[in-house]
């Protein structure tokens, strides 16, 4: 894995972006690489700025433009990150099954994209939680990299599902590890703290992580 890692963050409210840059002060002394951080508050800026960056954490509901309204332009940013390869993972304040959240967390589950949500709301209420899991979304994010550099994971065009690029997981050595949308980069935190028994392949990637230095 490289030294510096760029990431591009996408979020447009102010109170997440604090939350967001005191998690990556929070970290950058416990872990073996370096971060350079980039940060996006609507489509249009994150559009510019996606090229240049490793990896992606982004919001699912933010504006085109500034003071624009919300929009589910979370959804553009993974089709993009899909087309060019990218580890991208969304961070939400949302419920993943809320009214709002539910089609967009569907659409990605199929496309091997993670969302780190907050457990708030219920399928016909949007309420929102107070803070983001960002150093969650930051595991999930390293440990994709990981499984990619392991080529445990890869990219591949999916014709009669997602109709377009998929993160999938390779075939493992038992039957828990077939091909398909890749699958518990949400539940890293937790892998990360428990001894690896077996050699599925998510726990093959969280191993790799404990001998790096990726400790939670």
């Amino acid at each position: 894995m490289k030294n510096l890692i760029k990431i591009l963050v996408i979020e447009d409210r102010a109170n997440h972006i604090a939350d967001a840059k005191q998690m990556f002060e929070d970290v950058k002394s416990n872990l073996p690489v370096e971060f350079e951080v980039l940060y996006a508050v609507n489509l249009a800026s994150a559009m510019s700025l996606i090229a240049n960056v490793d990896c992606v954490m982004t919001d699912v509901f933010f504006p085109d433009v500034i003071d624009g309204e919300e929009k589910p332009n979370g959804q553009t940013i993974v089709e993009h990150c899909l087309n060019m390869e990218k580890p991208v993972v969304w961070v939400t304040s949302t419920y993943h099954h809320s009214k709002k959240t539910q089609p967009l967390y569907a659409w990605g589950r199929i496309r091997g994209i993670c969302l780190f949500d907050c457990s708030v709301g219920t399928h016909n209420n949007d309420s929102e939680g107070e803070h983001k899991l960002w150093k969650e979304a930051l595991f999930g994010l390293l440990s994709i990299m990981i499984g990619l550099e392991m080529k445990l994971y890869m990219y591949k065009y999916d014709l009669h599902h997602a109709q377009g690029i998929v993160l999938m997981q390779v075939e493992g050595e038992n039957d828990t590890s077939r091909p398909g949308p890749l699958r518990g980069t949400n539940m890293i935190q937790r892998y990360l703290a428990m001894p690896v028994k077996n050699d599925f392949l998510i726990y093959r990637v969280v191993h790799k992580m404990q001998e790096l230095g990726f400790n939670m």
